[in-house]
């Protein structure tokens, strides 16, 4: 379903209608299997729902309920927002899209706050810090080496993820290309930071 942006806020109650009542729909009272003892979706395929700007439809009500028993009935919901801040604004501080998604990835936030909970969420590292002490001009210096807690990347290392791919230019300033029309050569990457359960953070281009 996709609408003109200029048109968004006439069509964003329908999709809020709509969205409410597919949701409705599509997760009935699972059943248990008498055999296996585990659930058994009605449905005989499994299903992508598939958002972008999902925080400027507004709050869908049912999806509170629908997204803790989505992979039950193997149903995937993926969304894309611009910030965090934005499902806070939609869903309230409490907002529990983030905590129930299981692979979550982020693109170069510039917003500090979301910056510093970032890296706080990545967790820290532990680092040796060696230190030389001299005692006056002629003393003999003596090392010491100690541990240290740090981020696994701070906030101003999220703020500085390169956001877009660099590709190889000519003298004129002009991208190269193949014959095919595609980039011949990706100077530097873009880069991503995935989250995902039962891993550790993956930086990634």
């Amino acid at each position: 379903i996709v609408n003109p942006v200029q048109y968004g806020d006439m069509f964003y109650p329908i999709y809020r209608i709509f969205y409410d009542l597919a949701l409705r729909k599509y997760y009935p009272e699972m059943r248990i299997s008498q055999e296996t003892k585990i659930p058994e979706s009605p449905w005989r395929w499994p299903l992508e729902w598939y958002m972008n700007e999902f925080a400027s439809i507004g709050e869908i009500p049912q999806l509170k309920e629908a997204l803790p028993v989505m992979a039950s009935y193997r149903h995937r919901w993926t969304t894309m927002v611009q910030t965090s801040r934005q499902l806070a604004e939609t869903y309230g501080d409490n907002e529990i899209i983030t905590e129930l998604s299981g692979v979550q990835v982020y693109h170069t936030p510039q917003d500090f706050e979301v910056a510093t909970k970032l890296s706080e969420a990545l967790g820290r590292r532990m680092v040796f810090v060696e230190s030389v002490n001299r005692q006056g001009l002629t003393g003999t210096p003596t090392r010491s080496i100690a541990p240290d807690n740090v981020p696994l990347m701070d906030s101003s290392q999220f703020r500085a993820m390169p956001t877009e791919p660099m590709f190889a230019r000519d003298r004129d300033g002009v991208e190269l290309r193949q014959p095919d029309g595609r980039m011949l050569k990706t100077i530097r990457p873009a880069y991503q930071v995935i989250i995902a359960p039962n891993a550790p953070p993956i930086y990634s281009t």
